[in-house]
């Protein structure tokens, strides 16, 4: 998953993972999700983004 900036901060106060890499366990219904990148801040909606392949908003429950 790629997490929006502002997102990203968010989850991280909240100690739901550290830095990309790390995974998130029953995130949704998903066994398993994992961090792969952190946007840049960009000043937009796409700050608050969570973006998954289509397969994984599938699983999503």
């Amino acid at each position: 998953m790629i997490l929006g900036y502002v997102e990203a901060q968010m989850m991280k106060k909240e100690k739901l993972f550290n830095q990309t890499g790390d995974s998130l366990l029953d995130f949704f219904g998903i066994d398993k999700i994992t961090i792969k990148e952190i946007l840049a801040p960009t000043l937009t909606p796409l700050d608050y983004a969570h973006i998954m392949t289509v397969n994984t908003v599938e699983k999503l429950k």
